[in-house]
């Protein structure tokens, strides 16, 4: 199952795209909602080839993480495009400072889950990737 992070930053973005490269899940850095489109068949570049990864393993759905720290970050707006492509992700988590309590309580009720501070993020990443790489049953 292919993945997305929704991140404008550039240096801890890094640390999570290589947890994902170790454990062998494809992931990609996108800076909004919006820029998933492509792999459901608008013109974007590398759509073709995020199209290959996502059904390399037989899985067609997609997972999604939220950088709530990202600059101009709406969660509430993310989801709300994330939740209108056909196929929703299949799971969306979201993390950022925790003292951006607001932050993460919005991502909790817009639907998000996990949510995690990016502390408890940096402890749990290998178990999160691989929580959200999992096909659903």
């Amino acid at each position: 199952m292919v993945g997305f992070l929704i991140s404008k930053d550039l240096m801890f973005s890094s640390q999570i795209l290589s947890a994902a490269a170790a454990s062998r899940i494809p992931l990609r850095q996108v800076p909004d909602a919006a820029s998933i489109r492509g792999l459901f068949g608008e013109p974007e570049p590398n759509a073709a080839a995020t199209r290959a990864e996502a059904s390399a393993d037989g899985a067609t759905g997609y997972f999604v993480i939220i950088d709530l720290g990202s600059p101009g970050m709406e969660v509430t707006n993310e989801m709300r495009c994330l939740q209108g492509f056909d196929p929703a992700p299949d799971r969306v988590a979201a993390f950022g400072p925790h003292v951006h309590a607001g932050k993460l309580a919005a991502a909790t009720a817009a639907g998000c889950d996990p949510v995690l501070s990016r502390g408890q993020l940096n402890r749990e990443l290998s178990h999160l990737l691989a929580h959200l790489a999992r096909r659903k049953e």
